[in-house]
C-alpha cells in the first residue's frame, strides 16, 4: 500500500506535494490557502470560496460550469474549510479522470485544470465585485449554518466553549464571533478579501491519486508564483499548545433542552503525538474506551461521553450529554477514568486495542485521494513526512510507560456546562 510521496518547495509560501498512488485512476488537485484566524477575515475568504466553486468568468452560472465539468467525465471543482490550531485553511479542490483511462485516452487533463485555474483566479466580477447572485447565496447559507447550530446542543456548546477553552487563541473563535462580519458583508468586500487572501495566504498544493503531467502542474504553480504583490505570512510552526490556566475556569450557560452538555478540557505542556493519540483512545476516543464503557455503560450516566484530540494545540476534550441531576456524578466519573490510565489501571488488551483502532484509522486513508492528500497534509503540520506505515510502526513501538506518564501530565483546564432547563425539545444529538 505504499505510495510515491515527495515535497519541494516552489516560492515563498508556496510548495507543492505529489502523492502518486497507481490503483487510482483518477487525480485530486488541492489548493489549500492558509491564513491566522480571523472572526472578520477568515468568513469573507470562506464566501469568496464557496462563490468561485460555483462560477467564473467563462462560466457564469453554475449549470454551466457542471454542464462543461459533466464533459470532461464527471469532474468536479469544490472547496473546503479546515480549522486546526490556530489557523484556517481554505480549499479548492479538483476531482478528475487520468488522461489514460478516458476512451481514446482523451487529454481531458488540460482542460480540467485549466477550469480549475479560471475559477480560482479568473472568477465573475460585477460592478467591482462578485456575483451578486452567488454572493447572496453564499452569505444565506452561512447565516442559516450558523443559525442552525443551535438545533445540536452538542454543537452549539462547544461554539459556546471554545473561547473559555482556547482564551485569546485562534483556536477560540467561534462560528458565532463571525456571524457581525457575514451580515455587513458585501459583494466588493468579499471580493477584496479574496485578492487580500491570494496575496497573503501560504499555498500548499496537493496532487494525488493517478499521475498528472508535469506540465499541468507546472501550469498551477507559475499561476500562483504570477500573483501581485505576494506577501506570504511568515509562520515558524503550525503547532501552537494552548497555555494552562492557573486555575480551573469554570462557566455555564442555559438553554430549553432536555439534555444537559458537559464539555471539558484537559491541557499538558508537552506531547509525543502517538502516546498523546493512544491516551486519547484509551479514554474516550474509540467505542470500547474506559468513558464510553464505564461512565456512559456501566454507570448509565450519560447518553454519550467521550474524548477528542486536538494534537496541535496539546488538548483532549472531554463531551457529554447527560441529564442535569447526573452532572456531579458524571464529573466525579469521568476524572475517576483519567486517573485509572494514570495509575495504569488498564490491561493489556485496552492498550493493543487502541493500537489497532489508530492503525485502522491511518491506513483507511490510503482508500481515497482526498484522504491521502488530508493525511500529508497533517504531517506536514506536524513536521513530519510519515506515511501511514511509517506511523503504524511509531504507534505500535508506545509503551504502557509512556501512556502512563502522558496521563499524569493533563491537567482540567476549563469546564463548560450548557444546562437544560424546562420547556426544552428533544435534542438531533440524543
Amino acid at each position: 500500500m505504499s505510495v510515491e510521496y515527495k515535497r519541494k518547495v516552489c516560492g515563498e509560501g508556496v510548495a507543492l506535494t505529489e502523492i502518486f498512488d497507481k490503483k487510482f485512476k483518477s487525480f485530486a488537485v488541492v489548493v489549500r490557502l492558509i491564513a491566522p484566524a480571523d472572526a472578520v477575515k477568515t468568513p469573507l475568504y470562506l464566501m469568496a470560496f464557496d462563490i468561485i466553486s460555483m462560477c467564473s468568468r467563462k462560466y457564469p452560472e453554475k449549470e454551466q460550469l457542471t454542464k462543461a465539468l459533466v464533459k470532461l467525465y464527471s469532474s468536479s471543482i469544490v472547496s473546503d474549510e479546515q480549522k486546526f490550531s490556530d489557523f484556517e485553511s481554505i480549499s479548492l479542490s479538483l476531482n478528475c479522470l487520468a488522461d489514460e483511462y478516458t476512451i481514446g485516452k482523451e487529454k481531458i487533463s488540460d482542460k480540467a485544470v485549466d477550469m480549475f485555474l479560471d475559477c480560482l483566479f479568473d472568477p465573475l466580477i460585477e460592478n467591482g465585485g462578485f456575483s451578486q447572485k452567488y454572493f447572496e447565496l453564499t452569505r444565506k447559507e452561512m447565516l442559516d449554518d450558523i443559525s442552525s447550530i443551535v438545533n445540536s446542543k452538542r454543537r452549539y456548546a462547544a461554539q459556546l466553549a471554545k473561547p473559555y477553552i482556547f482564551k485569546g487563541e485562534g483556536a477560540g473563535i467561534n462560528q458565532y464571533d463571525e456571524r457581525e462580519a457575514i451580515e455587513n458583508a458585501t459583494a466588493q468586500s468579499v471580493y477584496e478579501a479574496y485578492k487580500e487572501f491570494l496575496r497573503t495566504a501560504v499555498f500548499e498544493i496537493t496532487v494525488t491519486g493517478a499521475e498528472l503531467g508535469d506540465d499541468q502542474k507546472q501550469k498551477i504553480v507559475e499561476r500562483i508564483l504570477s500573483i501581485e504583490g505576494r506577501k506570504p505570512v511568515i509562520v515558524n510552526d503550525y503547532r501552537s499548545p494552548s497555555p494552562i490556566k492557573s486555575e480551573l475556569c469554570c462557566k455555564e450557560a442555559e438553554i430549553e433542552a432536555r439534555q444537559t452538555q458537559l464539555i471539558i478540557a484537559y491541557k499538558c505542556p508537552e506531547i509525543i503525538e502517538d502516546v498523546f493519540k493512544i491516551f486519547a483512545t484509551i479514554l474516550g476516543a474509540s467505542p470500547l474506551s474506559k468513558l464510553f464503557t464505564n461512565v456512559r455503560e456501566k454507570m448509565s450516566l450519560c447518553y454519550y461521553c467521550d474524548a477528542y484530540p486536538i494534537v496541535t494545540k496539546n488538548t483532549i476534550l472531554v463531551t457529554c450529554g447527560l441529564d442535569e441531576n447526573d452532572l456531579d456524578k458524571a464529573i466525579t466519573a469521568i476524572d475517576e477514568q483519567i486517573n485509572a490510565v494514570r495509575t495504569g489501571d488498564f490491561t493489556d488488551e485496552e492498550l493493543e486495542y487502541a493500537k489497532k483502532y489508530l492503525i485502522d484509522a491511518y491506513l483507511g486513508d490510503y482508500d481515497s485521494k482526498i484522504k491521502l492528500s488530508g493525511w500529508f497534509f497533517g504531517r506536514w503540520i506536524m513536521s513530519s513526512s510519515d506515511s501511514p506505515e511509517e506511523k503504524t510502526d511509531k504507534v505500535r513501538a508506545v509503551s504502557r510507560e509512556q501512556v502512563i506518564e502522558a496521563a499524569k501530565s493533563f491537567v482540567k483546564d476549563t469546564q463548560f456546562v450548557l444546562k437544560a432547563v424546562t420547556g426544552g425539545v428533544e435534542d438531533n444529538d440524543s
